[in-house]
């Protein structure tokens, strides 16, 4: 499981994490990533790598606002 800070849609952060997923994949390793925006984040990831053998989880937020627009947006 590939975890890291919550840098949603912060591009450097995350085309480390697709050359971070490519250096797994060679490997054969299984994938799952941890994301607050699990949908933009692999809609992303599909431009560079293939996403069809990653798991993606969405991140709850762990802050009390956070976590409250989290649950007004559901």
């Amino acid at each position: 499981m590939i975890i890291g800070n919550r840098s949603y849609k912060n591009l450097g952060d995350e085309l480390i994490l697709a050359g971070t997923i490519k250096l797994l994949q060679q490997q054969g390793k299984k994938i799952w990533i941890q994301a607050y925006d699990p949908k933009w984040l692999r809609g992303f990831l599909k431009q560079f790598v293939d996403i069809s053998d990653i798991t993606f989880l969405t991140e709850i937020p762990k802050g009390v606002r956070s976590l409250l627009r989290y649950i007004w947006k559901q």
